[in-house]
């Protein structure tokens, strides 16, 4: 990938907007969070690459768009096999379950690049282990920790496997659900 063409200024960034990859629709990612508590009217299944974002609005979205478009005239796109779940604790108790790739390098590439270009907004980067791209699929509650199976509950995973076309600027309003507000072109999608 070669490097990116101009930074962007440091602007307000907010948890209502996120660069995303899109998952599609499964039966077995419905069935999966029907056994755990999610926020599912709030998220289209998702693999975040940068979040909070920028917000999608007139002060910044034309600027913003036009470098996002000119990063994946420069990524391929790529297939992803999410193969095997995860979980991680969070401060609260909760515990998300989550689905991994199993390969995690077209990822990071996009990450990194996005990183670069997006400085205030690789908030993703940041955690102890770095970046890691997963698709949440909803949570387990600190009261019920004890008694979830989670050996039991990811051994019913079967890999889904899709192909990364496009990145997707997904945004929302008040407390409303999130939806695609534009998609750019990877550069094997044209």
């Amino acid at each position: 990938m070669s490097a990116p063409v101009q930074t962007q200024h440091l602007l307000r960034k907010t948890h209502r907007s996120a660069l995303v990859i899109r998952v599609p629709h499964s039966p077995q990612i419905e069935e999966f969070k029907s056994g755990l508590s999610t926020k599912e009217e709030r998220w289209m299944p998702h693999i975040n690459l940068a979040y909070p974002f920028h917000p999608y609005d007139c002060a910044t979205q034309p600027n913003t768009a036009h470098m996002l478009r000119r990063l994946c005239l420069d990524t391929p796109s790529f297939t992803v096999k999410l193969s095997r779940l995860g979980r991680f604790a969070q401060r609260s108790g909760r515990h998300l379950i989550y689905a991994a790739p199993e390969d995690e390098r077209p990822f990071m590439r996009v990450q990194e690049a996005l990183a670069d270009m997006f400085p205030d907004c690789a908030d993703v980067s940041h955690y102890a282990k770095g970046y890691k791209p997963h698709m949440i699929l909803g949570a387990v509650s600190s009261g019920q920790s004890d008694a979830f199976d989670f050996d039991a509950f990811a051994s019913h995973w079967h890999p889904i496997t899709f192909r990364v076309d496009t990145i997707s600027w997904a945004m929302r309003r008040e407390n409303g659900p999130f939806a695609i507000g534009e998609s750019f072109d990877l550069l094997t999608s044209h």
